[in-house]
């Protein structure tokens, strides 16, 4: 039987499982939640001057004092004006 790379890191031949199993049996995170991992490592640098890019340029933080636990740096979710449909391209069916 033919021995892989993954048989001498591992142990054993993944070679049958799924995706999501393979994930599960190296307790690892899928990619979807290293890059959010990674986007709130990001926000956190930004908000804390360590990087160049100028926090007010993209966040906006929120005027409510109540609910921040002790905190406040409680980011705004942005709405959208009520003429955004004016910037969309809608194709006319018929």
């Amino acid at each position: 039987m033919k021995s892989t790379v993954d048989d001498k890191i591992i142990g054993y031949n993944m070679e049958g499982f799924s995706y999501e199993e393979r994930l599960r049996c190296l307790n690892l995170w899928t990619l979807e939640e290293r890059r959010n991992r990674q986007d709130l490592i990001e926000v956190f640098k930004i908000s804390q001057g360590k990087l160049i890019i100028g926090f007010e340029d993209l966040f906006v933080l929120d005027k409510n004092d109540k609910g921040t636990r002790e905190h406040n740096l409680k980011l705004t979710k942005a709405r959208c004006t009520r003429d955004c449909w004016k910037h969309f391209f809608f194709k006319q069916g018929g």
